[in-house]
């Protein structure tokens, strides 16, 4: 197996900006969020812009290294799901849903999102990763609590990447391969 420099922790972390986590229900932010429909690429944008660009600039892109770890975990995440596992709700995405979505649709919305995503974190088109198996991610605290200062990463440890497919329970590429 390949050991990583990747965090899906820390990828959890920033996408707490924009959905319906602790950061936000603390500021009042709820109110706001509920109006959105993130599946919608003129609400999806502005709304990346807003709640994910700030604090990926200015928490978790701040050096080289962090910005490193969250495009690498990005990277394999959206290649190997298509979405962050276990990330909090979404508005529109996978939080106040139509009862009538399909199954389909539902997934299609969320890898539809996590690409715009990419492209306003990284500037560049999402091209999926062949491989993604056989992979370690880092599971130690040190890298969440410290993303920005490797001399302060001791003792890493690492657990396979295949460990979220049980939790995840879908990979909306193969399941739902329509784009």
């Amino acid at each position: 197996m390949t050991s990583e420099q990747i965090s899906i922790s820390l990828a959890k972390l920033l996408m707490e900006h924009i959905g319906f986590g602790d950061e936000n229900e603390h500021y009042g932010r709820f109110p706001e969020l509920e109006k959105l429909d993130l599946s919608h690429e003129d609400q999806a944008r502005p709304g990346i812009r807003k709640w994910l660009l700030p604090p990926y600039r200015d928490e978790y892109g701040q050096t080289e290294i962090e910005r490193q770890i969250m495009r690498r975990t990005f990277h394999v995440c959206l290649s190997r799901w298509g979405f962050i596992p276990d990330a909090v709700p979404i508005p529109g995405i996978t939080a106040y849903l139509p009862e009538e979505m399909s199954q389909e649709t539902y997934y299609l919305n969320i890898r539809k999102f996590y690409k715009w995503v990419w492209e306003e974190l990284f500037h560049e088109p999402f091209v999926r990763l062949e491989v993604t198996s056989g992979l370690q991610e880092r599971i130690d605290v040190d890298i969440v609590n410290f993303p920005h200062d490797p001399s302060r990463w001791t003792n890493p440890q690492y657990g396979p990447i295949e460990a979220w497919d049980s939790r995840v329970g879908v990979n909306c590429w193969k399941d739902f391969p329509r784009s």
